[in-house]
């Protein structure tokens, strides 16, 4: 396989502590990995954390801009949930009055996604699992603000467990 013409993708986790950068060539099996780096995450506003993020790809040779991105934090929440097999746009709705019910921001304060997961039987009627993440919008802002200021083009931004979830 040419590896020439593949251009490079960076995945990014940021956590409250670290961040860890990983440059690789999508598509190639087994997965090419062109560039690694693993550091202590800088403390301060969002500017100062994308500089000092534009300063190390540049320093480690990073060439990458577009990113897949990982967030990790205590104020991200995820939950399974059980809902009647439904459209997407009805699985939704489900979801979100149930959301209401359990927690005590509104839910115009959070980013929320949802991806079905599984399926089980409660007393003999078929449910969908969705896997539910619920985080604060201003978190998601922060982290595409930095992502961006850093001079990065963010692909999708996610957690661990969604990212499992797909494998």
């Amino acid at each position: 396989m040419k590896l020439e013409g593949k251009k490079r993708m960076l995945a990014v986790e940021i956590s409250n502590r670290e961040l860890m950068i990983l440059e690789y060539l999508p598509g190639t099996s087994p997965l090419k990995v062109t560039n690694f780096t693993k550091v202590k995450r800088p403390e301060g506003e969002p500017v100062e954390v994308a500089r000092f993020l534009m300063e190390l790809l540049e320093e480690q040779g990073f060439v990458a801009k577009k990113a897949r991105v990982i967030i990790t934090g205590p104020a991200i929440e995820h939950r399974i949930m059980s809902v009647p097999p439904a459209l997407e746009e009805e699985r939704q709705l489900l979801i979100m009055r149930k959301l209401e019910e359990e927690l005590s921001l509104p839910l115009s304060e959070l980013a929320i996604s949802t991806r079905v997961v599984g399926s089980s039987q409660e007393r003999g009627i078929h449910k969908d699992e969705a896997l539910v993440v619920t985080t604060p919008a201003f978190e998601v802002k922060r982290a595409m603000f930095t992502l961006i200021e850093a001079g990065l083009e963010p692909v999708v931004l996610t957690s661990l467990p969604v990212v499992c979830s797909g494998l």
